[in-house]
């Protein structure tokens, strides 16, 4: 039992976002006791695969906020958990009596931050582009960035990339053969964190 609900809580930190608006996804880590009771002070410590090395996880999806470790359940035996690639898990009750290892464990999603903004891009002549920049809070270089637009960008091609903190810049490139005017729409922009 306590295998099945280490696994449960493992997949509900584990949940691949889709790229859908309104997605949400739930990071709370929960774990019980063999009573099936919530694991009240339990301890989650997280470590590199493998190892005794402490691996950071977050409180917030931009992975900024660094939980302690080991993270420190509530009353409900719940904590938000974050993470990072893989992890080995060590779950002790409050009285640090090992209740359960979990290694690896994977946390596949890096997190994800969101951008939008009003855009109207000018005239866009062939053999041109012309660009916009989004404020996305922590973002980061080297971050992944996808976009889209709330209208039809015909054959136009639209990139995006992180270049500053928290700022990614959109650019719509044409290589029509003519020139295209789109009028204003919504630019949206997803970053995955590495």
């Amino acid at each position: 039992m306590n295998r099945f609900v280490a696994a449960l809580c493992i997949t509900l930190l584990s949940v691949v976002p889709v790229w859908a608006e309104g997605m949400y996804v739930y990071p709370q880590f929960q774990a019980f006791d063999s009573s099936g009771s919530p694991l009240n002070g339990g301890k989650l410590y997280t470590y590199i695969t493998g190892t005794t090395t402490n691996k950071a996880t977050y409180s917030d999806a931009a992975l900024t906020t660094p939980n302690a470790n080991p993270v420190i359940l509530d009353s409900r035996g719940e904590a938000e958990v974050y993470g990072s690639g893989v992890y080995k898990f060590l779950l002790k009750d409050s009285s640090d009596t090992t209740i359960w290892t979990i290694d690896p464990a994977y946390a596949s999603v890096p997190g994800y931050l969101e951008g939008s903004a009003t855009w109207n891009p000018a005239s866009i002549a062939d053999g041109n582009e012309e660009a916009k920049e989004v404020t996305v809070t922590g973002a980061a270089l080297g971050d992944f960035a996808i976009a889209s637009f709330s209208l039809d960008v015909t054959d136009l091609v639209l990139d995006a990339q992180v270049t500053a903190a928290n700022t990614v810049t959109c650019v719509l490139a044409n290589n029509t053969g003519g020139a295209i005017d789109l009028g204003s729409g919504t630019a949206r922009v997803k970053v995955l964190k590495q």
